[in-house]
């Protein structure tokens, strides 16, 4: 488990995941929900994050997920984050 805390504004590269955890009291009520998000910043380091509820469901939203990619030309499998990539072997 990564332990890395960055700063309070740190610049969000790629986002990985938001989750939450319950504290004091487990799944009721009463019990407290802290949000995370995490992700990686500008120089690759991977990062943690506590984040309030918008914040979380915005967050959501931007979760860059990446598609395996097949090439016909060079028999090669790749991961891309968008649509319209080209090869990187190709080239």
């Amino acid at each position: 488990m990564f332990n890395i805390v960055c700063e309070l504004y740190a610049v969000i590269d790629q986002i990985i995941g938001v989750s939450h955890k319950y504290y004091r009291k487990y799944h009721t009520n009463n019990a407290k929900k802290y949000w995370f998000v995490y992700f990686y910043n500008e120089i690759g380091v991977f990062c943690v994050k506590r984040c309030n509820k918008l914040q979380a469901l915005y967050y959501k939203t931007r979760i860059k997920k990446g598609v395996t990619m097949y090439c016909l030309k060079c028999s090669n499998s790749f991961l891309i984050y968008e649509k319209n990539a080209d090869c990187p072997y190709c080239e």
